[in-house]
């Protein structure tokens, strides 16, 4: 063993992969954890609790992905630290200052249950290189902000997002589009949002009826999913729709 991993136990030496689930306590890193070749650590519960997660002793790690799951964040600062992150998954973390952000190059993020301020909003979009981004229950609305992100998967769930917020909003690299559980009313401004959409989700919203144009009608979408809405006439035929779910 080299006189960097001497502190290591022998059988963890070699482990790449980290994960907590269902720890229900306080989560401290162990020290030695930072001496092993770990590109990914999950710290993960089914349910929230006001248990924390304690990271200083991993700070040295070359993190690839992290996630944290329904898990308090202590110093959530730390997570800056982990400069090789190109997967940042914080779901109920509840962490106040996201930051630390600015100072990451990622390609996915994935936030739900959390609360931005308006600079927070704006370091997120600065992220442009992120390809994959969920915002899930954060009343994140201000979707113009993020249109200069080379975007190909966009999640927007539970954000309370109205028609009206997608209006003169465009992606140049979007393929598939998730607003599930909001308050659209239509696909209004959703079909050509992007030339490269080819999937839309928003399944529990109000829409009532589908009507395309022309333009609409010879778009690309392949996927459409508006189960559970308020439909009550809908003119489909013309899309070029694979997969589609109404309910």
């Amino acid at each position: 063993m080299s006189e960097k991993n001497k502190n290591v136990p022998q059988d963890y030496a070699s482990i790449n992969k980290l994960k907590y689930s269902n720890v229900y306590r306080k989560v401290v890193i162990p020290p030695f954890v930072g001496q092993m070749p770990i590109t990914e650590l999950s710290v993960a519960n089914r349910c929230l609790c006001s248990y924390t997660v304690g990271l200083q002793n991993a700070v040295s790690l070359r993190l690839k992905d992290l996630t944290i799951q329904n898990f308090v964040v202590a110093r959530p600062q730390l997570i800056a630290s982990f400069s090789q992150l190109s997967s940042l998954t914080l779901v109920g973390a509840r962490i106040t200052n996201f930051d630390f952000i600015q100072h990451l190059t990622l390609k996915e993020l994935k936030i739900q249950l959390a609360s931005f301020s308006f600079e927070e909003k704006r370091i997120i979009a600065a992220q442009t290189g992120l390809q994959k981004l969920a915002l899930n229950k954060c009343n994140f609305r201000e979707v113009h902000l993020l249109q200069n992100i080379q975007l190909r998967e966009l999640q927007l769930r539970e954000n309370k997002l109205k028609n009206s917020d997608f209006v003169d909003c465009r992606f140049k690299h979007l393929q598939s589009l998730d607003v599930s559980f909001n308050l659209l009313r239509s696909l209004d401004h959703l079909v050509d949002l992007s030339p490269q959409l080819v999937a839309i989700h928003a399944s529990t919203n109000k829409i009532g009826k589908l009507f395309y144009n022309k333009e609409q009608a010879e778009s690309g979408i392949e996927e459409l999913d508006i189960s559970y809405n308020k439909l009550f006439e809908a003119y489909l035929r013309p899309l070029n729709i694979i997969k589609t779910g109404i309910a």
